[in-house]
């Protein structure tokens, strides 16, 4: 990851992108978190048991603005 880097969750079930919120709502295009830092307030205000929940079966997915996408993660068990 570099300072260029936004993050967006994907629900791989269906493709659609979480645009934040208690409980997350998914849509087409989603929100991409525009850093690290914003990124980790969103994931940071669940419980572990709230994130497993909300997230199942999504990834994270990291863009790094100066190439393309640069990789995917798991969300739930690999962020906190």
């Amino acid at each position: 990851m570099n300072e260029k880097s936004v993050f967006k969750i994907r629900r791989k079930v269906d493709g659609l992108y979480s645009v934040g919120g208690v409980p997350p709502k998914f849509t087409k295009n989603g929100k991409a978190w525009a850093n690290h830092r914003t990124f980790n307030q969103h994931i940071s205000q669940f419980s572990q048991s709230e994130l497993a929940d909300y997230y199942e079966n999504c990834e994270i997915l990291v863009f790094d603005l100066s190439h393309r996408l640069n990789y995917v993660s798991k969300l739930v068990n690999t962020y906190r």
